[in-house]
């Protein structure tokens, strides 16, 4: 059986398309709100819900476990639209603002990014973050690949107890 996935993403044509996601600074009223993203498939979204670009396109129920905790982001009213028609508006996208640079390069095993060695990475294989570098933030994003949210113990606990869905967690070492 093929599985299959839901993709939301945002058409060229649209105000929303080329904005910066998750660079630790506020978009502010660059934002028109909602933001729209089309669903390739009339499937349910999940509450992580997967899109064609870096942004974090979240259910309601994640965003209040997120406000719990006490996550530093801003936050836009979105809509998913799709192929049948219908509309989801219960979603919102997320800017984090909290970005950190906590990747111990000497003990993870990645790829650089060409463009940026010394300080992108991607196609990590083994993750292992300075301690000393880790924020008291519940939720930041990784500043050497912005596609990848840390997250506390606790948030992340939370998170599994009310079976959020589009959410994997990996451990991570600490050096």
């Amino acid at each position: 059986m093929e599985t299959r996935f839901l993709v939301c993403t945002n058409r060229p044509s649209s105000p929303w398309f080329f904005l910066s996601w998750n660079i630790g600074k506020p978009l502010g009223d660059s934002v028109q709100e909602p933001i729209v993203y089309f669903g390739d498939l009339d499937l349910k979204p999940e509450d992580l819900q997967l899109t064609n670009g870096i942004q974090f396109l979240v259910s309601e129920r994640l965003l209040e476990i997120l406000k719990a905790h006490g996550a530093n982001a801003e936050v836009f009213r979105s809509e998913i639209v799709f192929p049948n028609g219908k509309r989801r508006m219960d979603y919102f996208s997320l800017n984090f603002l909290d970005v950190f640079p906590v990747v111990d390069r000497g003990r993870s095993v990645f790829e650089v990014d060409p463009d940026f060695p010394d300080t992108k990475i991607y196609e990590i294989k083994r993750l292992v973050l300075n301690e000393s570098s880790i924020p008291s933030s519940p939720v930041f994003i990784m500043q050497e690949n912005l596609s990848y949210i840390l997250v506390s113990e606790n948030l992340r606990n939370d998170i599994q107890h009310h079976s959020i869905t589009g959410v994997r967690f990996e451990e991570i070492d600490l050096a």
